[in-house]
């Protein structure tokens, strides 16, 4: 920001109006209208942009489009200097100061430099069919009321987002709450801080201390902890403190909270206490707009895959958000050490591009069926046959669904598979999809299936 005074600013700012078209009336006065209310609100020489508020924006937008030309020569005159002009409404120029003083608050008082600013509940993709929508949903209810639903529990396997989301809430606190302190923690690093340091009861109260000291807590990867009884017993005290002071604790796992069983029932209790919830993997329309995301985020804007490459990478790989991501590498590496940026990637291309690699080359209908069916200890036969008993009927449903989700089917060769119209293949997609959502059980199931069946193939 400059050092001239406010009135000087002003008074320059009426010179610049007085010499607007002094040799046309009509303009000066259609002009002079848009000007009424303005002001200048900065002027910064580093940005050298003179920041000008306008009551309305109609006129703002008229001022920016149509005149800039015009006012510069005389701004630049006015002020003997090329300053750039930018235009705000009142309440433009009011949002982003706030925006800059929130910004300038937190870098000050708080302890988040452990939350990482480019994940956000926005960038956290959601499937159209409104599979993760549960689960953002919670995130976005414990950023905005932290403390009331506490302690949150996300459970999903590797690589699905469960990290982005910690960072997430994070964020979005720090949007509403920036002044509270917000501790991001990889368990790992936890089991260090208390071996590390000596399991001495010095060191034990050092961390206990440092950890109370802060409002929000987002702990990841809670089973790292679970084969170590020091860390354990150090974490829960925290934890315990944390959930009778009502303060926002955050955790995920890669596994759910029964299948830890090197934790106590205890401990299990404790982290079902409050809200509960996974985080499944994308769908493939989901897939291909993370890739997209991916893209653009690398600043690979020039890479241009074409759909059948599209396709290729979200039906082999769109399981694990990591793998999806690794897969993109691994093309950019391939496009520039060929230098093929540009070329058309076709089926045989990826082949090569990914020779060696695993994929879902190996998944196959019958195998979805074969698996669902000994989850269920039914016959895969009974599956596709025409028994509507409801204990047949559900293995059916989820077997469509992983068709067509793992696979990417389309729906009337799912309805020839399974000897039905594409009509009642919809409607049991949408049926697992909804269900899945809303029923925890039935959530828990569909994730441990989709391992089964993209394990070992």
């Amino acid at each position: 920001m400059t050092s001239i005074k406010r009135k000087d600013l002003n008074h320059l700012w009426n010179m610049v109006q007085e010499d607007i078209f002094k040799d046309d009336s009509d303009k000066r006065t259609n002009v002079l209208a848009l000007l009424e209310g303005t002001k200048i609100e900065e002027l910064n020489e580093t940005t050298n942009t003179l920041v000008v508020s306008v009551p309305q924006e109609f006129a703002k937008e008229i001022l920016k489009i149509e005149f800039t030309k015009e006012l510069l020569p005389i701004i630049h005159k006015v002020f003997n200097s090329n300053f750039e002009i930018a235009f705000f409404t009142v309440d433009e120029w009011k949002s982003r100061k706030k925006e800059e003083t929130t910004a300038e608050i937190r870098s000050v008082t708080n302890k988040s430099d452990t939350v990482k600013t480019d994940f956000t509940l926005d960038n956290f993709l959601v499937a159209s069919n409104g599979e993760n929508r549960l689960v953002k949903t919670a995130a976005l209810s414990v950023s905005l009321k932290p403390g009331e639903w506490t302690p949150l529990f996300i459970y999903g396997g590797s690589g699905l987002g469960k990290t982005h989301l910690l960072h997430a809430i994070g964020n979005k606190i720090l949007d509403g709450f920036p002044n509270y302190n917000i501790r991001y923690l990889e368990s790992k690093d936890f089991k260090n801080l208390v071996y590390d340091g000596g399991v001495n009861t010095e060191n034990i109260k050092k961390i206990t201390d440092e950890f109370l000291n802060y409002d929000i807590l987002l702990v990841d990867d809670i089973q790292m902890i679970q084969s170590l009884p020091k860390a354990k017993e150090v974490f829960f005290g925290i934890f315990s403190n944390f959930i009778s002071e009502k303060k926002q604790i955050v955790i995920t796992s890669d596994q759910y909270p029964e299948e830890m069983k090197d934790f106590e029932e205890r401990y299990i209790t404790r982290f079902k206490g409050g809200v509960l919830t996974s985080v499944t993997p994308p769908d493939l329309d989901t897939a291909k707009l993370i890739l997209k995301q991916k893209i653009l985020k690398r600043g690979q804007d020039e890479l241009k895959l074409t759909p059948e490459a599209e396709e290729f990478i979200v039906v082999n790989f769109a399981s694990n958000v990591r793998e999806l991501e690794g897969a993109l590498n691994k093309i950019i590496f391939w496009s520039i050490t060929t230098d093929s940026i540009q070329d058309i990637y076709t089926h045989e291309d990826m082949l090569d591009i990914f020779e060696g690699m695993p994929t879902n080359r190996g998944l196959t209908i019958s195998r979805i069926v074969n698996v669902v069916g000994k989850n269920y200890q039914i016959k895969s036969a009974d599956i596709l046959g025409k028994s509507r008993k409801s204990e047949i009927v559900l293995p059916r449903h989820i077997s469509i669904y992983f068709a067509r989700n793992l696979l990417n089917m389309s729906l009337m060769d799912i309805g020839r598979y399974f000897g039905r119209d594409h009509s009642t293949i919809m409607s049991s997609i949408k049926k697992i999809e909804k269900e899945s959502n809303q029923n925890l059980i039935l959530n828990k199931v569909i994730y441990d299936l989709r391992k089964k069946i993209i394990s070992n193939q």
